[in-house]
């Protein structure tokens, strides 16, 4: 069996696993996860760097799900890579289980977000992404991850995800790669009746680096990524054409791929066969719950990649701090979600003073104690104090203490919570969820929103000199969801 071969085999048992998931469940959405699980499958086996024994480690990749529906095809994954077992699987979407019908953020399981409105994790990457970068600029190559998001056609049709696609390219955000899982399918139609645009023409107008592929080839996955990492100065946008339900047959062993009916329905209820859909696939379908033996030895060979690969960027990380005693310090006490000290009396307010006023004292004052605050402004930096607006964050700008990025005119669409431009809101939701950074965000009608608030459980500090044993995070499952 050749690279390629075992890469479809493992695809494939995702795709049995998501489908059994779903059909035991008797409820949830087979179809986009099928199709999916080739993009996800050739990520977390080739290029996802996380530390297998410490999945709180700062400086991991990131992986961010928009489309919460897919669950299914996350916890296949996830559990081919050791993080859940094949009877969590078994109890999907049940209560009290760990495997809801849309994930729920949950660090030691590599669940990065909470996902449930489609288009919120185009935001939450895009935060993600403006604070790592931040930390790359201030710090180097001990702070370089790299943020992936995996995206749906339903995503990009939600007026969200275009304020952030905008500042992600406006920004330069490198370190973003995005992959739209383009099946054309959507839940009660085909996408062509409810929208005609060129998603391509638009991304690359916004400032984005553009790749069309089959998105079930896991070599053109494999070459797209590649260049999606080496490409400097944009985001980049993978273009995988999907197939909803690939591997779907019915009981006569016809093709049932790509139709409406396995989006949000179980195969036996969406006109195809289970029991040969797993048979089509190559697995069992009288006990489906299985890892094939070469697809563990696939994730296995990946662990122990990943442990070496760690064990280098610890031993970096160490040398470095002896180097930079100062930086690193600062770093740690970043990384360590410790609240800094604000003695709040200290700020004077005018009598009367307009709101946006006031929220421009406190935060002059915030930007002379809070070095990690990263403001989020929608046209409202001229309320606020000239040594704000001088700290911008900016494409290849070694940033200060306490950065503000502008968002522009970007405001209400499509409902979304309060009076708080949608766009900003969960990317500042990200940045916090990123554990490093105290957002601030600001738009029209509100006084501005900060999140200063303690961890609800402390990160312990972890260890960083790896003759002292391997370094170990803390428990990072805060409760804090997205």
């Amino acid at each position: 069996m050749n690279k390629t071969q075992l890469l479809n085999r493992a695809a494939d048992n995702i795709r049995i696993l998501a489908a059994a998931a779903v059909e035991k469940a008797k409820s949830g959405h087979p179809g986009g996860a099928m199709g999916g699980a080739d993009f996800i499958n050739v990520l977390f086996s080739e290029f996802l760097e996380y530390d297998p024994e410490n999945p709180g480690w700062e400086a991991r990749d990131r992986f961010f799900l928009d489309p919460g529906h897919m669950a299914p095809m996350l916890y296949g994954q996830l559990c081919l890579a050791g993080k859940f077992t094949l009877e969590d699987l078994k109890n999907l979407r049940q209560w009290g289980s760990v495997t809801p019908g849309h994930p729920e953020r949950e660090i030691e399981r590599m669940i990065e977000n909470t996902s449930g409105p489609l288009g919120q994790g185009h935001t939450f990457a895009v935060g993600a992404a403006i604070a790592a970068k931040w930390f790359n600029q201030r710090y180097g190559e001990i702070h370089n991850p790299t943020i992936y998001a995996f995206i749906s056609d339903g995503g990009v049709q939600e007026e969200i995800s275009q304020g952030a696609g905008r500042l992600a390219g406006h920004l330069g955000l490198d370190n973003l790669v995005m992959f739209y899982d383009s099946n054309t399918i959507q839940l009660s139609t085909g996408c062509g009746e409810v929208t005609s645009e060129d998603v391509a023409a638009k991304y690359k107008a916004w400032g984005w680096y553009v790749q069309e592929i089959p998105g079930n080839d896991p070599d053109a996955i494999r070459e797209a990524l590649i260049k999606a990492k080496a490409h400097k100065g944009e985001p980049s946008l993978i273009i995988g054409h999907t197939i909803m339900g690939k591997g779907c047959v019915t009981a006569e062993g016809a093709n049932w791929e790509g139709k409406c009916s396995t989006h949000g329905a179980p195969l036996s209820k969406a006109g195809a066969s289970f029991e040969k859909t797993i048979e089509h696939l190559g697995g069992n379908p009288e006990d489906p719950f299985q890892i094939f033996p070469e697809v563990k030895k696939l994730y296995d060979d990946r662990a122990a990649e990943l442990r070496e690969l760690c064990n280098k960027k610890y031993e970096a990380y160490y040398e470095w701090k002896q180097a930079n005693p100062l930086a690193a310090n600062e770093y740690e006490t970043y990384m360590s979600g410790e609240t800094p000290c604000i003695d709040w009396s200290l700020i004077q307010q005018k009598a009367g003073a307009a709101t946006r006023n006031a929220s421009g004292t406190v935060l002059s004052f915030l930007a002379e104690n809070v070095g990690n605050m990263i403001v989020s402004s929608a046209d409202l930096s001229n309320s606020e104090d000239p040594r704000l607006q001088e700290r911008r964050f900016q494409r290849s700008v070694p940033p200060s203490r306490c950065v503000r990025t502008h968002h522009g005119v970007r405001h209400d669409r499509n409902g979304a919570p309060r009076r708080n431009h949608p766009c900003l809101r969960h990317v500042l939701r990200l940045q916090r969820l990123y554990e490093t950074c105290c957002p601030h965000g600001g738009a029209h009608g509100t006084a501005g929103e900060i999140h200063l608030e303690p961890r609800r459980l402390p990160r312990r500090r972890r260890r960083t000199d790896p003759r002292a044993g391997r370094a170990r995070g803390a428990d990072s499952s805060h409760g804090e969801t997205a």
